[in-house]
């Protein structure tokens, strides 16, 4: 039989590629070996992003009964437990749920068989179609044991981990080899469940004094019912999955919520593959989705939202090139492109992703009870992955896109910019390209360092070589002294050298992009950030030293941020050839914005904001480095300054607290005006600058350091009428 597209698995992933394949008009075959609805083991946990994928497909009017998930919560061995709850307020209707599979890939084959995708039952392939060397589909016997063909232009393997076709085909490896397993049932008699997905991490061996590659988890399926499992990230000599299943019970039932709960149904077991390589998932016509590619999240055995995604990408790519050519021989290597560039950082790949988790698991235990930015963004983008945008992450990236002048175009320097920050970073240690430094969306201009260096290079050639590496330089410069923050007395050794290797790592990586331009920009880099560090150390030989700090706080944040301010303006204007005389007032400009900023940010987190700057600003607190507006409140009214003082004499120092009181002063009013004092210094010196767009451009962002006002619409031209 001849198709346009073989899919092959009717789970999640391949339902998924039937669906948007059939939708965009291609005659698709969907292959399953059993016949729905059938179960599966898994956790039937639905992230957010799977929530979203599975809403815009329709599939959840077809589902009889869900169960809401507001929240994760996450228990470290040994280190107490932290909640994730979903801001719904903020983003309405972006709660996860929990789905039996019984009903979940039923519903999903549903959509794709109303959508034109033809269902085939009980077929067993056996083998893929090869001919002159190529797969041209696959051959299977259907219940009755009798052969069938199916032809197709493209092969969708969405098999599962132990995926027959990948094998056959030269992608995976034996099916003993690169898999974990998973084990997991229904419980009822629970008590007191919430409406959040409980994750245990990690798990001990039976000795229990070792600390297995692991997880456990809870989640709710209703009041009194959940679904609890484990899984094992390798298999471990010795280690029996039952056993561990059994102590992982055990734990539970010493809380009183689980210590009547008993099992419906029987334990269902699963392998889990965890060797993600994008190059190795996909050959000619054949293209792998879903647990078939080895995407699972190490972490949390999360596997449905990305199954849904990879086959939505399978299809579109497949589409694409079907469009341009009569088969299907070139989809491989454009599907490996995107499987990249969509999921490298988050899923290791390569032989040896499994030293590498270990280790990140061991920062993340390391780091469990930190407040500080690197530790909490990285908790956030491995537990949590889909909420990133909300761990503080994103209100460092604002968009102000709207305050650039039309006829400046800096979107495709900054997408150059993002490329280079993923590539630089992927092929070392690909899970740092997950902390956002690559992460430009369609249209998006964030207020970021790379964005000060493209502006500045107006006032040369912006098309010069080496505007974009020395923009993103600057960005690992500044992820580096971000990371740098993060050192703290307050955590382990362990928590400290990974965040120091973190930090060299970054700063390394930009000294390289640097040297590439041959401009000097290494030297100026290093300058820079040795400055900066040097603020930083003052900052912390001076912890807890109240009167050491309190004629210093503005100076010392001078020097840290309004170094790091003026080298993207500086660079950016050196590379691309501006005037001499224009690279003084720009570097001046950009340590006056970078200072107004930051003294801006201290502002709005006394007064309730809740980000990334906040995690700076109160973990510093707590570990005695006071900023300006806590040197502000001491010189207001006498009582006020008296009790901060006792707050900040206090063992530990509750940085809440601290807040509090200085929110009751005049603080914020008195930084403010140094601020905006800061930000008129940096438009004063844009005026023996060529008037124009990139002029425009600087001015709006030094207005903007203050007032945080990014307008919307057609306010452009209005701006620009204003000066």
């Amino acid at each position: 039989m001849g198709f346009d597209v073989v899919v092959v698995g009717a789970g999640p992933g391949g339902a998924s590629a039937a669906y948007h394949l059939a939708t965009a008009g291609l005659r698709v075959a969907l292959l399953e070996r059993r016949s729905f609805p059938r179960d599966k083991s898994c956790g039937d946990g639905i992230t957010r992003s799977g929530v979203k994928l599975l809403r815009e497909m329709g599939v959840l009017d077809e589902i009889p009964y869900v169960h809401v998930i507001r929240g994760v919560a996450v228990h470290m061995q040994g280190k107490g437990s932290r909640d994730f709850p979903f801001p719904l307020d903020r983003y309405p209707g972006t709660e996860a749920l929990t789905i039996p599979r019984r009903m979940l890939d039923a519903a999903i084959c549903r959509q794709a068989t109303r959508a034109g995708a033809e269902l085939f039952e009980r077929v067993r392939v056996r083998d893929p179609l090869i001919e002159d060397g190529a797969i041209v589909g696959v051959i299977a016997t259907d219940s009755k044991g009798e052969p069938m063909t199916f032809r197709g232009r493209a092969i969708v393997a969405a098999d599962g981990a132990t995926s027959h076709l990948a094998r056959r085909a030269g992608l995976r490896s034996a099916p003993d080899k690169a898999l974990g397993i998973a084990i997991r049932g229904y419980y009822e008699g629970i008590s007191g469940l919430d409406d959040r997905m409980a994750f245990y991490l990690l798990l001990k061996d039976a000795t229990d004094r070792k600390l297995l590659p692991s997880y456990g988890w809870v989640f709710p399926t209703g009041p009194h019912t959940a679904n609890i499992g484990i899984g094992l990230f390798e298999r471990v000599k010795g280690e029996n999955i039952n056993q561990l299943m059994a102590r992982f019970l055990e734990r539970l039932r010493s809380d009183d919520r689980f210590a009547a709960m008993s099992l419906t149904g029987t334990l269902m077991g699963a392998p889990l593959r965890f060797d993600f390589d994008p190059e190795r998932s996909a050959k000619g016509r054949m293209l792998l989705v879903g647990d078939a590619a080895g995407l699972v999240s190490p972490f949390t055995g999360e596997g449905i939202s990305y199954a849904l995604e990879s086959g939505r990408i399978a299809a579109d790519t497949i589409r694409r090139t079907l469009a341009r050519h009569s088969d299907g021989t070139r989809c491989g290597d454009d599907y490996s492109l995107r499987l990249a560039q969509r999921f490298a950082g988050y899923f290791e790949s390569g032989r040896h992703s499994g030293r590498r988790y270990r280790m990140v698991w061991k920062a993340l235990s390391s780091t469990f009870q930190s407040e500080r930015p690197l530790h909490r963004i990285a908790r956030r983008l491995v537990l949590v992955p889909d909420a990133i945008d909300e761990a503080g992450q994103g209100e460092l990236l604002q968009e102000v896109g709207p305050l650039l002048p039309k006829s400046i175009d800096v979107q495709g320097l900054l997408i150059r910019v993002a490329d280079l920050l993923n590539r630089t970073v992927r092929k070392d240690w690909p899970f740092l390209a997950r902390l956002g430094v690559g992460r430009i969306g369609p249209g998006s201009t964030p207020f970021r360092p790379s964005l000060l260096t493209i502006l500045s290079a107006q006032f040369g050639d912006p098309n010069a070589p080496g505007v974009p590496e020395v923009g993103a330089a600057v960005e690992l410069g500044a992820l580096s002294m971000f990371a740098h923050a993060s050192i703290s007395d307050q955590i382990t050794a362990d928590g400290n050298a990974f965040t120091l290797l973190v930090a060299e790592f970054l700063l390394a990586k930009g000294y390289e992009l640097a040297s590439r331009t041959g401009t000097g920009a290494t030297a100026q880099l290093a300058e820079a950030i040795s400055r900066a560090v040097q603020g930083r150390i003052q900052q912390q030989r001076r912890a807890f030293d109240l009167e050491a700090q309190r004629t210093t706080a503005l100076e010392t944040l001078r020097l840290i941020t309004g170094t790091l301010g003026a080298l993207p303006c500086h660079l950016g204007a050196s590379v691309a050839g501006a005037p001499l005389a224009a690279i003084g007032p720009l570097s001046e400009y950009g340590e006056n914005l970078a200072l107004a900023y930051s003294l801006v940010d201290e502002c709005r987190v006394i007064e309730g904001a809740t980000d990334a700057t906040a995690d700076v600003l109160l973990a510093d607190i707590g570990d005695g480095i006071w900023g300006v507006t806590v040197q502000a409140a001491l010189g207001s009214e006498p009582s006020a300054a008296k009790r901060l003082a006792e707050l900040l004499s206090a063992e530990p120092i509750d940085p809440m607290a601290v807040k509090d009181v200085i929110a009751a002063t005049n603080a914020t009013d008195r930084v403010r005006q140094e601020a905006i004092r800061a930000s008129e210094r940096a438009q004063e010196v844009l005026t023996s600058l060529p008037s124009g767009a990139p002029q425009t451009a600087l001015l709006r962002l030094a207005r903007y350091a203050v007032d945080r006002d990014v307008p919307s619409g057609d306010l452009h031209e209005m701006l620009a009428e204003m000066g």
